[in-house]
């Protein structure tokens, strides 16, 4: 019963693990999208909506970069704190994008 319970462990923490990585993998991804759209929405007119949302990036790429070495006890309050600084970037790039 004791070896059972221990895979079962076992388990949960390599899926664990691979959803996490998958996570990093896909915001990764998106934290390069959401730079490409920001360089590509930046005009004269809109330089600072385009600086709030590059410094909403560079936020979001330090959680990010905290969030590849978390440990399981503190992922998700740094993902929560991601989702809320990537949340921000959106609005911003957004704000950006339809200054006119």
């Amino acid at each position: 019963m004791a070896a059972l319970i221990g895979a079962e462990q076992t388990d949960a923490e390599g899926l664990r693990q691979q959803a996490v990585s998958q996570y990093i993998d896909g915001a990764t991804k998106e934290l390069e999208a959401f730079g490409q759209q920001i360089g590509e929405a930046a005009r004269p007119d809109n330089q600072q909506q385009c600086n709030e949302a590059r410094a909403k990036l560079g936020e979001c790429n330090e959680l990010l970069a905290e969030l590849k070495t978390a440990n399981s006890e503190n992922f998700d309050g740094i993902k929560a704190n991601y989702e809320h600084t990537r949340g921000e970037l959106v609005k911003a790039l957004q704000a950006a994008q339809t200054k006119q």
